[in-house]
């Protein structure tokens, strides 16, 4: 996502927060959750580090140099584009895809929840990914 996102990103970040404070102490222990940013020439690591704080406390906000988000985006399917707005201050947004991927202790991709999810089901996602190993 990215930090000038006027809807999905805050609408997903909400739904991640309350499905993880659905969860106990013990499960949040072993979750950390991450937002990268597809914005790196506005979102440095500060402003995308606060960002995701914002949502959740122990949420990390990552970015990278545009080659290097381009890179982690494509090895997971994302797909980003900047996209230029003639009558707005902010000069561009960024048109993206809208997937949270729930990823393994192994680095691989165990569930995708798509945009509109209820923090239940994120929960629940979650707990079966926990249980999973």
């Amino acid at each position: 996502g990215f930090t000038h996102c006027p809807d999905v990103c805050i609408t997903s970040l909400s739904s991640i927060a309350a499905g993880l404070e659905e969860l106990t102490e013990e499960e949040r222990a072993q979750i950390q959750p991450l937002f990268i940013s597809i914005d790196p020439e506005r979102d440095d690591a500060e402003r995308v580090g606060e960002y995701a704080r914002y949502f959740y406390p122990g949420m990390i906000g990552l970015t990278g140099s545009l080659e290097e988000v381009t890179k982690v985006a494509k090895a997971h399917f994302v797909i980003f584009e900047k996209v230029p707005l003639d009558d707005s201050e902010l000069g561009y947004t960024m048109d993206h895809s809208s997937i949270i991927y729930v990823v393994g202790r192994d680095g691989v991709v165990k569930s995708l929840i798509h945009h509109g999810e209820s923090p239940d089901s994120i929960a629940e996602v979650l707990r079966e990914t926990l249980a999973s190993g």
